[in-house]
């Protein structure tokens, strides 16, 4: 040792610390081509996350801010995410917070409409933000979002009647661009307010159906449907010898089809829309039996909303609903709500932005920066921390971390 200069001494030292600042830049890059962890790694770290763990995370660097964004980041989260009911009071009390009516929802994020002002705005449960959206100019039927994974962007429809007139026509928006309707003009939707004319819509995927039932004399009977995306539409002419009686026909998605429906004393007369490009209907008549409704006799004059993997759903006064498998014939009684509450809808936790869907506030993603101060709190335990908390956020910072350096270890790292 002797002979050696204080220089030379605090070299292997300054070599390290150099190397452990080069492994947490590494880690914490916004250039993918830097960092040692590939993005499928982070991305599968991250995703097993609570949510406000995740919020935190997203304040380390932009790249975990991007991944958390992205559209198939968010399908995962919320598809892993439970469930969560939202309920109402039947009578709302003098004081009490505005009622609400939940018109839509996907990927965690709610469209609901104001019972008293008629406004509508979406709304993140999970993250309690609120993006108040434009009134439409005319007295709307139904409004409903759907979500585009390519562009990975979200719109919403809305089907009307111009006030005073029989008139009506459909609108659409697109969150992340700008805050504005635009007319689609689709002639078949013209007379939508006429007294002769009921009309259904229901939505799956990015395809949204407008079924137009008319009286014999009043019209054609059709089915609307609109590619989203495109906002193209077709018009779809239905059989007239489908069903006898035209006078209770609804519809509802079977799977991810159009399915028309009419119940003829205890049974269920449906014919599936196989293809709607080709305007193709299902050969056959399907018969479901509704006996088994006989135990349940507040459900006697329900119709089903939805068939989803062999489970036929009814609900009830928006109070409960039971779903009957079509092929094992068994009931499942779900959502028995407490006296006085009724059922708003159901939601995932999902991490979505809406200040970013809009892109309103771009320069704050410049503000926030990985600072020690904000990693800190992203980790330390708070409270009395439980296995989807801050001490499980830790436990998978640790192994990014491992992981790094058993890289460092293997490979080098590289200045």
């Amino acid at each position: 040792m002797a002979g050696r200069s204080e220089r030379d001494l605090k070299k292997p030292r300054e070599d390290k610390l150099g190397s452990i600042r080069n492994i947490i830049h590494k880690l914490f890059s916004d250039n993918e081509s830097e960092i040692f962890l590939p993005r499928e790694i982070i991305s599968a770290i991250l995703i097993r996350l609570p949510l406000k763990s995740l919020g935190r995370f997203k304040c380390v660097c932009k790249l975990w801010c991007a991944i958390v964004e992205e559209g198939n980041f968010v399908v995962e989260y919320s598809r892993r995410s439970e469930l969560i009911y939202a309920y109402k009071n039947e009578t709302n009390a003098a004081g009490d917070e505005e009622e609400v009516s939940w018109l839509s929802s996907i990927n965690g994020l709610v469209l609901e409409k104001a019972e008293l002002t008629k406004k509508s705005r979406l709304r993140n449960p999970a993250t309690k933000e609120i993006l108040d959206l434009p009134n439409p100019c005319n007295t709307f039927y139904d409004m409903r979002m759907v979500y585009l994974p390519k562009p990975n962007n979200y719109k919403l429809i809305y089907i009307f009647g111009k006030n005073g007139t029989i008139n009506g026509g459909c609108e659409v928006m697109t969150l992340g661009t700008d805050l504005t309707w635009r007319a689609l003009d689709i002639p078949s939707l013209y007379d939508l307010g006429g007294v002769k004319v009921r009309s259904h819509n229901a939505i799956t995927d990015d395809l949204f159906f407008i079924t137009k039932f008319c009286d014999p004399g009043f019209g054609v009977s059709e089915i609307v449907c609109i590619d989203m995306g495109s906002e193209q539409f077709v018009n779809i002419c239905i059989p007239q010898d489908l069903f006898s009686s035209w006078k209770n026909v609804r519809h509802f998605m079977w799977d991810k089809k159009l399915c028309l429906a009419d119940k003829v004393e205890q049974e269920l007369h449906c014919y599936i829309l196989e293809d709607y490009k080709k305007e193709q209907w299902a050969q056959k008549k399907i018969v479901i039996h509704l006996s088994f409704l006989n135990a349940y006799p507040e459900f006697r004059h329900t119709f089903p909303y939805k068939l989803n993997n062999s489970w036929l759903w009814f609900v009830q006064r928006d109070t409960h609903h039971i779903a009957y498998n079509i092929e094992s014939k068994k009931v499942h009684i779900a959502n028995r709500l407490p006296p006085g509450k009724r059922y708003l809808g159901n939601v995932k936790y999902s991490p979505v932005s809406l200040a970013r869907i809009q892109r309103k506030e771009e320069a704050n993603l410049e503000a926030i920066q990985p600072t020690r101060e904000v990693i800190f709190e992203a980790i330390q335990p708070k409270g009395n921390p439980n296995t989807q908390g801050p001490e499980f956020s830790l436990r998978l910072w640790l192994a990014i971390l491992v992981e790094t350096l058993k890289r460092c270890l293997i490979g080098g790292v590289k200045k």
